[in-house]
């Protein structure tokens, strides 16, 4: 038992892949646009700007880069709020340790807003004392700083904490800062 866990979103809670390889498809058909079903491909390593312009370019999107960005910020929530399913063996872990009143926090590269949305519909919101986006820390989650820093911001230590990830570099990174980690894909 450890005093203090921090989890991981995407990929180890909830299957949201799907949804980022779909995104640019699922925003084309909210306008009422066709799109090739590569698409994926030939916007993945673009900037959001960079993918509205190809958007307005090349779909006749009428709408400034602006209000196409949020337009895929309210894509993104919908499918956080009402669409994207659990992975049922990490959530039962979260369960369970919320059932014994383990202290525990999310921290992803998604938005917070989207995270507490699909958290609130799975029933699991009010068992974290917060949930965080790497942003709110200003790195990104393959440095070992931003572990430390989320255990220091409540209090414990690194080594008093266990890291629920799936992605590899992200381990790495916790386990440098002397966190356990707990890797979901082999729940």
């Amino acid at each position: 038992m450890y005093r203090f866990y921090i989890f991981d979103v995407d990929g180890t809670l909830i299957d949201s892949m799907p949804m980022w390889h779909e995104l640019g498809r699922l925003y084309l058909a909210s306008k009422g646009k066709d799109s090739p079903a590569d698409l994926y491909d030939t916007i993945e390593l673009m900037t959001l700007n960079e993918v509205a312009e190809f958007f307005i370019e090349n779909y006749g999107i009428t709408d400034s880069v602006e209000q196409i960005k949020a337009d895929i910020a309210a894509v993104i929530y919908h499918q956080y709020s009402e669409v994207i399913e659990p992975i049922e063996a990490p959530l039962e872990e979260l369960r369970k340790l919320q059932r014994e009143g383990a202290r525990m926090i999310a921290l992803s590269t998604s938005d917070a807003d989207c995270i507490r949305a699909t958290f609130e519909r799975l029933g699991v919101l009010e068992g974290f004392e917060a949930i965080y986006s790497a942003d709110d820390f200003g790195l990104s989650k393959d440095k070992p700083e931003i572990w430390r820093m989320a255990c220091e911001k409540h209090g414990v230590s690194a080594e008093e904490t266990a890291v629920y990830e799936d992605s590899a570099y992200a381990m790495e990174a916790a386990a440098a800062a002397g966190c356990t980690v707990i890797d979901a894909t082999k729940l």
